[in-house]
């Protein structure tokens, strides 16, 4: 096995068991797992334009790891745990899996590295999440406290690219909507990989107390696109769609997840702010429910330790609601119609989101343990 720069001495026995595992049937059966039992979980390929043949190896190694990990064939999971260690170490490895900066040259060019560099971001995130729900208790470790590390400082460097703009996906232009379509593929699928990056970071935070590895005032990019916009088949049919989705835009610009946070902590919410929490995609909203689990452990472990922080209690409060004003209601793990059909989710499946209000009652529990102690 060739990596760019190095070389992995294998024995003859190895390199065939990876023919075998790795063969065009065996990745077109996980990749096929991936799609249906994993995607729901993690968003954030545009399936419209993506064409395996044409993304990295290390990316559909890593994916069919994954699929392999969900299907119900036990040798399947067996042989997947057996090569996570070697495709880790080969998306580690390459050059390509860099936290140097992206020439910001606004052609071509910079878009095809963009959009390797976040191929390797996903690749490597990937290897985490097997890692960590799969892994043994020293795979877990390494993935927490190493593997991850590293994948937050590759994605800060794709930071400058969906930062929030005016609006950029104006009125509909016949002569180029394909191209803007194909950007706004990769624009969101880069939003959307970003906002993972940082739930994982909170997830690690809840789970194992771990110290977030990133700020609440670094979430400098937009809110992800409602499911319904993102999934669209066609670049016509994205058209028609971008107006769905005003609500996550605040006057003439964007609004970013750092402003969607900050908003949910303010004491008086304007009506244009309710509107957009009320209306806000599950995903997005997640975000922030998440984001509690961040700014609890930072507030626990600074200078009011002991204490709760007003601007949580009253964001905790404002989530509440807004989730009960929400024309979305969950039935299991479908958005069910209530006055409007689907506004946001599109119908397709519901990922660990649908969790969100456990992770809500969790962060009002942890809040306020202090006082339940006392009491």
């Amino acid at each position: 096995m060739r990596c760019r720069g190095r070389t992995i001495n294998w024995s003859p026995s190895t390199e065939r068991s990876c023919t075998r595992f790795f063969s065009p049937l065996n990745l077109d059966r996980f990749m096929g797992a991936f799609w249906y039992f994993w995607y729901p979980n993690w968003p954030v390929f545009h399936k419209a334009t993506f064409i395996a043949a044409q993304k990295p190896a290390q990316l559909i190694a890593a994916l069919s790891l994954i699929g392999a990990c969900v299907s119900p064939e036990k040798t399947d999971r067996d042989q997947a745990m057996l090569w996570i260690e070697a495709v880790g170490d080969w998306i580690y490895h390459d050059p390509d899996f860099s936290e140097d900066a992206v020439p910001q040259t606004d052609d071509e060019a910079q878009l095809l590295q963009l959009e390797l560099r976040l191929d390797m971001v996903r690749a490597a995130y990937a290897i985490i999440l097997i890692m960590t729900w799969e892994g043994s208790e020293k795979q877990m470790t390494v993935a927490r406290r190493t593997r991850f590390s590293q994948v937050v400082c590759v994605a800060r460097s794709l930071f400058f690219f969906p930062v929030a703009q005016e609006k950029i996906y104006g009125g509909p232009d016949p002569s180029n909507h394909f191209r803007r379509w194909m950007l706004f593929a990769l624009r969101e699928e880069c939003i959307r990989t970003l906002i993972y990056v940082f739930l994982l970071d909170c997830a690690f935070v809840m789970l194992h107390n771990s110290a977030p590895r990133m700020v609440v005032s670094e979430l400098q990019f937009s809110l992800a696109m409602p499911e319904a916009c993102f999934n669209a088949p066609t670049p016509e049919t994205w058209l028609n769609r971008l107006d769905e989705c005003s609500e996550y835009q605040h006057a003439d610009h964007e609004t970013t997840l750092s402003e969607a946070i900050r908003v949910i902590l303010k004491s008086e919410l304007e009506p244009e702010d309710w509107r957009m929490l009320e209306r806000m995609s599950l995903l997005n909203l997640f975000a922030i429910t998440s984001a509690f689990h961040n700014l609890i452990f930072h507030h626990h472990h600074g200078a009011d330790f002991g204490s709760t922080s007003l601007p949580i209690t009253r964001g905790l409060r404002n989530w509440m609601r807004a989730w009960v004003a929400r024309d979305l209601v969950l039935v299991e793990d479908q958005p069910s119609q209530s006055s409007h059909p689907e506004p946001s989710e599109g119908g397709g499946k519901i990922g660990f989101y649908r969790y969100m209000r456990e992770y809500w009652c969790l962060a009002v529990i942890l809040h306020n343990q202090f006082e339940y102690a006392r009491s």
